[in-house]
């Protein structure tokens, strides 16, 4: 971080919920340090938190696109597109049986295999950058075991 925004601040803001300021600080910081792929990540997280889920993946695209090895920055995009699936999933399991709620179920399972679809190549990209990770492993086996039933 440049010498401008202190970490410690930004710790703060991040830590006590003051998301629009440490947005308000990364955008600063970004101006001085456009280059900077952790800022961008940093205020992809405080978008994130402030539910603007598309700055957040600007902000996480921003980042891949200035150092392709951000590991961070690849998985929270596919984080990003999962979590909306698993809302979508919590939609698809309060359905009842009507046809009215099936109807329901086969919109919202489209948009579901929508958002793991987006996801896949951000979860695959972070997994090729950490082979290792058994959590990653695991949120590709859901995906693709989601979209191959």
């Amino acid at each position: 971080f440049p010498v401008t925004i202190p970490i410690a601040q930004l710790n703060y803001y991040l830590a006590e919920n003051k998301h629009a300021e440490a947005i308000e600080k990364l955008n600063k910081a970004i101006e001085l340090d456009p280059k900077n792929d952790q800022l961008f990540v940093a205020a992809g997280l405080a978008y994130d938190k402030l539910k603007d889920v598309k700055k957040a993946r600007e902000m996480y695209s921003k980042a891949t696109e200035l150092n392709p090895g951000n590991l961070n920055a690849w998985n929270n995009l596919g984080v990003t597109y999962v979590d909306e699936a698993n809302e979508i999933i919590k939609e698809m399991n309060a359905l009842g049986i009507s046809k009215e709620d099936q109807t329901k179920y086969d919109v919202l399972k489209a948009k579901r295999d929508e958002a793991f679809t987006l996801a896949k190549p951000y979860v695959e990209k972070a997994l090729a950058l950490d082979p290792n990770s058994e959590q990653l492993k695991r949120v590709l086996k859901k995906i693709n075991d989601t979209l191959n039933n």
